[in-house]
């Protein structure tokens, strides 16, 4: 029995729908960014008037609830900080799940995705 020849244009076509198929660009997804944009114009606003000592405690106590200077721990401060954040996560998840970010790719969008 004759042995049999393996198509080579078969597997080189395969091999360019691979290269072509997926590039990995950076992006940024708008939904944590605007979660974070709360606590660092808060941070921003407390360093103009206070400095930068107190601007990173503001950003941590938001961040966390723990207060540095007190050694307390509050919840209510996680509401100005870590709730934004965690509601962005929240929306890019659902974003991703619907297909929204994979249209938004599709559509030739760079540098941007929910």
């Amino acid at each position: 029995m004759a042995k049999r020849r393996k198509n080579i244009k078969t597997s080189r076509q395969y091999l360019r729908r691979i290269r072509k198929g997926f590039h990995k660009k950076p992006t940024v997804s708008m939904a944590i960014l605007g979660g974070f944009s709360v606590p660092v114009i808060q941070a921003v606003n407390v360093y103009k008037y206070a400095g930068i000592t107190n601007a990173f405690s503001n950003f941590t106590q938001n961040m966390t609830g723990f207060v540095p200077t007190t050694g307390q721990f509050h919840a209510e401060y996680m509401k100005q900080g870590l709730l934004p954040v965690m509601g962005g996560v929240l929306i890019h998840k659902v974003a991703g799940m619907l297909g929204v970010n994979r249209a938004i790719a599709q559509a030739g969008i760079p540098l941007f995705r929910i």
